[in-house]
């Protein structure tokens, strides 16, 4: 595989109304602002039921820095981005440019400057975003309490829309994660690494495909693939709980014997202990689940995707 100096990488199912905007802007930006560097834009699309696939193919007979790659099923976002990454060549790669072109194009010049001055990993963190107040309140509250959790730094409001150097991938393509986090196994590298903040525009064409139940999806899979705690917070309020129920059941127990018979407020307080205990116990239940799930899905894997067709390789 021969080498170029950048590679861009865009995941796509559905994106008929946006993708060709997007190949443009790769395009122009690459003419206008980095004229001298050799390049790769690589469409991986996801099994598209649209007319993505011919509208990117029709880019890539006229131009060979616009490749294509089309899975063989859909594989979900994070695993569709990383077998991009492993397809890439680039000495810097960005793992994402979203075809929705909601991230502005012009801070992979950004990205590329700071590399040069000797930065590994080139976050792009999200200052703003037109999103509704909700949800954008719980993917900050989200992104804070990984970073907390997490034995790596990594920037609240960071997605994988960031340049990574050749150097910091190889190692990360190596372990071929079934579920990757990506920006949680790029931030593990611990490298020297900088950060370009920039405002998010809304989706102009088409909608988004990320759904409650994908968002929900991603959510769990970084916060049990970026940190132990939580399973450590398990054993932690498993002792709390229990030194807390045998305090119940001493102060119970010297009551009957001096008043024969029970409080009713302590009675009051067992029945919502229970109750509280019960659904402490199945949340952290689940939290034992979504690693048996991720220990399960990495030891007995499905049969992994293959490329029906790879164009401009």
């Amino acid at each position: 595989m021969s080498k170029v100096d950048l590679s861009i990488i865009t995941p796509c199912y559905n994106e008929e109304e946006s993708i060709q905007e997007c190949i443009k802007a790769i395009n122009g930006l690459m003419k206008s602002k980095l004229p001298n560097l050799t390049y790769e834009h690589i469409i991986i699309d996801n099994n598209s039921t649209d007319e993505t696939v011919q509208i990117v193919k029709e880019f890539c007979a006229k131009d060979r820095n616009v490749k294509l790659l089309v899975n063989s099923r859909n594989v979900g976002a994070s695993k569709n981005i990383y077998l991009g990454l492993k397809e890439s060549s680039g000495n810097v790669v960005i793992p994402m440019y979203a075809a929705d072109l909601q991230d502005p194009v012009d801070v992979i010049y950004n990205f590329y400057t700071e590399w040069r001055k000797g930065f590994l990993v080139v976050f792009g963190v999200r200052e703003d975003r037109k999103e509704n107040f909700f949800l954008k309140s719980l993917r900050t509250l989200y992104y804070k309490i990984i970073q907390k959790l997490a034995s790596s730094y990594i920037p609240v409001n960071a997605g994988e829309f960031m340049l990574v150097d050749r150097r910091v991938l190889e190692p990360i393509l190596v372990t071929n994660d079934y579920r990757p986090y990506i920006r949680g196994m790029i931030a593990n590298s611990g490298v020297k690494s900088s950060e370009i903040r920039y405002f998010m525009n809304a989706r102009q064409k088409g909608k988004s495909k990320a759904n409650l139940v994908t968002l929900i999806d991603v959510a769990l899979n970084g916060f049990i693939g970026t940190s132990r705690i939580s399973a450590r917070l398990i054993l932690l309020c498993g002792f709390m709980f229990s030194s807390l129920g045998i305090l119940i059941g001493t102060i119970n127990a010297i009551t009957n014997f001096f008043n024969q018979i029970k409080s009713d407020i302590l009675l009051s307080s067992e029945g919502t202990l229970i109750l509280i205990v019960g659904g402490i116990q199945m949340f952290f239940i689940g939290i034992i689940g979504e690693y048996v799930l991720s220990i399960h899905g990495n030891v007995r894997r499905d049969p992994e995707p293959f490329f029906l067709e790879k164009i401009n390789f």
